[in-house]
């Protein structure tokens, strides 16, 4: 996930603390990943001089049967390395984890296997067809837990079509202003057709997917998310401190609760620039306090606690969410067809307000990392999105009228799941509602834990707390306890101390777990 660079500076010219952006990756952690990440390409350079991929090559064509005709080069992605076989009827691939890139490779391969072949059998979204699959200990290349699985044919990503070609800076994407509104009207209608497909899916827990067998799947075990992954590999969080591997949610409640938790965790545990200064650790420790208080009593997401005992609410069910679904990982042919969506790692069922909130990707780039502000980033978003909505509601019209996709009623693959009549609700209505409240805000923030502070000043702070004209913690000290005062002096000594060290501090589990329960009792 692309970030600010660590050379950015704190302090505006005017100045003022800049909030514009959120906590810096450890360059101490992330240079280690990188080490782990070039373990792999050493490994991939050797195969190729002692003449190994021979024998990956064969393997693909072992599982997926067919004639071979040629194979490719190894190609690098964000968290993969692949190696594609070309067929006479097609191509298929090995796809790789890469160690340094994924903290834990074999639970990701089992919950994005099972996720493309659950996705696979209820809708008719195009994904990869998967042939044979692993963890580390099970391949007999040694290369780690992998994939063997279609490789969709295809012209170029959605990111290139709609990508600034003028920007040059890989951590930053923007939206070619000069895509015509047709193309992007065309893009967005079929991107809908995939979001209201997906939006339908649901369990009855939170967490990542597992496959009991050919038609038999289940919410089994913890949501491994994009942001854990980060947190682990680029701020060195304890691995201890994230939710155990059978943790699985009953209600949103429970969910966000632990998110705000895990955003404590990431201020605390993270050694190296996790502040700038005595006031910028005040201004985290102050916002990620004030977002767990409120993520506890229920109030951020539209899930407050019904105040009379004898109101019931009702029995929650849960959506499936990608926090990879983006540009990027959507294929087109030439035609400007959607052929396929890949890339499936960070799926899991979530509250139902992920799936009814605009897709975050809509101008590429991410609020944190935009060229302006995240209220210019509001603003500008607000223009696509009345696009997207559009063309949604076409979608729905469509759907409606029984004209689905690849000739077969739009709903039909949905029956099993036995959906009831809510499902007919619009989505583009509640996703307008979503956006227009401010729940989008409140859900991003609590997805990322490096993109926290400026959402939570720029957006969220005046409309859970008021008015606050000093614009960041000073305007919040009314709020804290006396006892919290102390706590936040207490953590800011500490904090500026750790950002002189320059170390990597590597936890005892248990330690760790014990540290970061003390420090939320004190928050409570």
């Amino acid at each position: 996930m692309a970030k600010p660079s660590n050379d950015a500076v704190n302090i505006t010219e005017s100045g003022k603390r800049n909030r514009e952006h959120g906590m810096f990756q450890d360059p101490l952690v992330s240079a280690r990943t990188e080490e782990l990440e070039q373990g792999m390409n050493k490994q991939l350079q050797e195969m190729v001089e002692k003449g190994r991929l021979t024998a990956v090559y064969s393997f693909v064509v072992e599982h997926r049967g067919g004639t071979p005709i040629g194979v490719r080069p190894p190609l690098r992605g964000c968290y993969n390395v692949i190696f594609v076989v070309d067929f006479a009827d097609g191509s298929a691939l090995l796809r790789v984890a890469v160690p340094g890139s994924v903290a834990y490779p074999d639970e990701k391969v089992r919950a994005e296997v099972a996720t493309m072949r659950y996705v696979e059998k209820m809708t008719s979204v195009p994904v990869p067809h998967i042939y044979h699959w692993g963890t580390a200990a099970e391949n007999p290349l040694g290369l780690g837990a992998f994939i063997v699985m279609d490789y969709i044919a295809h012209h170029q990503s959605l990111a290139q079509l709609l990508g600034d070609p003028t920007v040059t800076d890989d951590t930053r994407q923007y939206l070619n202003p000069k895509v015509p509104k047709d193309t992007l009207a065309r893009m967005y209608r079929q991107v809908a057709d995939i979001h209201l497909q997906l939006s339908k899916l649901e369990m009855p827990r939170i967490g990542a997917l597992r496959q009991n067998g050919p038609d038999s799947f289940s919410v089994a075990t913890r949501p491994m998310t994009q942001d854990m992954n980060e947190l682990l590999l680029q701020g060195g969080i304890p691995w201890s401190v994230l939710p155990p591997y059978r943790t699985t949610y009953e209600t949103s409640d429970e969910w966000y609760a632990a998110l705000a938790d895990l955003h404590v965790a990431h201020l605390t545990f993270q050694h190296n620039k996790a502040v700038d200064s005595a006031d910028d650790c005040r201004d985290k420790f102050v916002a990620r306090h004030l977002y767990r208080q409120r993520a506890r009593a229920g109030g951020c997401f539209g899930t407050a606690r019904p105040q009379r005992k004898s109101v019931k609410k009702k029995k929650e069910t849960f959506r499936l969410w990608v926090d990879d679904l983006r540009p990027h990982n959507i294929l087109i042919d030439a035609d400007l067809n959607i052929v396929g969506v890949i890339d499936w790692e960070w799926a899991y069922f979530a509250p139902e307000s992920y799936v009814q909130g605009p897709p975050w990707w809509l101008l590429l780039g991410r609020p944190e990392c935009w060229r302006g502000t995240v209220l210019q980033f509001r603003d500008e978003f607000a223009k696509s999105l009345d696009i997207f909505l559009k063309e949604l509601r076409a979608a729905e019209e469509e759907e409606h009228r029984g004209e689905g996709r690849n000739g077969q009623p739009a709903d039909q693959r949905l029956k099993p799941l036995n959906l009831d009549a809510d499902a007919r609700v619009q989505l583009s209505d509640r996703m307008r509602q979503n956006w227009d409240s401010g729940l989008f805000w409140a859900n991003y923030a609590a997805r990322k834990c490096y993109g926290f502070e400026p959402v939570f000043w720029g957006l969220l702070d005046e409309k859970f707390f008021g008015e606050n004209a000093e614009g960041g913690y000073e305007g919040r000290i009314p709020l804290l306890s006396e006892k919290l005062k102390w706590q936040m002096e207490s953590f800011v000594e500490k904090k500026l101390e750790e950002s002189k060290e320059g170390k990597i501090v590597d936890w005892d589990a248990d330690e760790a777990k014990s540290y970061l329960a003390d420090i939320l009792a004190d928050l409570n």
